[in-house]
């Protein structure tokens, strides 16, 4: 199967950002699904989810976009899509595999007070386990299945006790400087900030004062846990959300801009050249041709 760039003229067509609205979980914290029961979302792609979205490839071929970022699919590959990350697949008919969602709650409830389990936010979004690491990954996906089909006493625990098996052999084989997140909370904390008021503050002085640290602590612990500095975090979620707009609506350049918190188009037109690589009305260009 062929790697085709996906058609945006067609999906701007389809569907505008309304459809980027979180896409709410079901009731259960925990969900499995058979690939193949999911190749055709019933929300129309591009969407993003409120929660974790963990793509299992056993066999198939095709593409998944996450958020401007197109990875081939392959057996073996392991796809983390966190919360707000806008994708897109399209995958051949023969493609098998699992869908693990889960909300971050769920694996919390089972982990001890010092919880890092935050550490599956820095997880890169495609993943290449071993072949051995890998076969672990299907045996536990088909055994959190049959708990979820079968709901005999204590399923939902055993349930949690498989995703947290499956979280930790994740880390496992994913790169150590991606895990390397400190216990306390921090980064975590600081992520949801940032995704809360990235339009309204640019500056590390009002993400410190919510966190209760002074701008050079937390300037230390991100770029310690993250390998870059909280400006460069700040930066690339307004860029990513210009990017997304750009993209997906027909909102000018000066209203993508004040969207992201930019009051000056010029200003905003230089670091995204800076930072993207080309101008916002090259970017949107680039993304709308098939």
């Amino acid at each position: 199967m062929s790697i085709r760039k996906p058609d945006r003229s067609l999906q701007l067509s389809l569907h505008g950002m309304g459809a980027f609205a979180l896409l709410p979980s079901k009731v259960e914290m925990i969900r499995v699904n058979d690939l193949e029961t999911r190749l055709h979302p019933r929300i129309p792609f591009p969407h993003k989810h409120s929660f974790f979205q963990l793509v299992v490839i056993q066999q198939g071929q095709g593409w998944h976009e996450i958020d401007f970022n197109r990875h081939e699919v392959e057996a073996g590959l392991i796809f983390n899509v966190k919360p707000g990350q806008v994708h897109a697949w399209e995958l051949s008919s023969d493609t098998r595999g699992f869908l693990v969602e889960f909300e971050f709650s769920a694996i919390r409830k089972v982990q001890a007070p010092d919880d890092h389990m935050a550490r599956i936010y820095a997880i890169p979004d495609v993943l290449r386990p071993s072949d051995d690491q890998f076969e672990s990954v299907l045996h536990l996906c088909r055994d959190m299945i049959r708990e979820q089909k079968e709901r005999h006493r204590e399923w939902e625990n055993i349930l949690q006790l498989r995703l947290l098996t499956f979280i930790f052999l994740i880390f496992r084989f994913s790169p150590a400087q991606a895990i390397a997140v400190e216990t306390s909370g921090v980064i975590h904390n600081f992520f949801d900030l940032v995704n809360t008021f990235y339009v309204r503050h640019h500056n590390i002085e009002f993400y410190a004062e919510k966190l209760g640290l002074t701008p050079k602590a937390l300037t230390m612990r991100v770029t310690r846990a993250c390998g870059f500095p909280p400006k460069k975090i700040i930066q690339d979620r307004c860029l990513l959300e210009a990017k997304r707009l750009l993209a997906y609506s027909s909102l000018p350049n000066s209203a993508v801009a004040a969207k992201v918190g930019f009051t000056d188009p010029n200003y905003f037109a230089r670091l995204f050249r800076t930072k993207i690589g080309m101008t916002p009305s090259e970017f949107r260009l680039s993304q709308q041709e098939p």
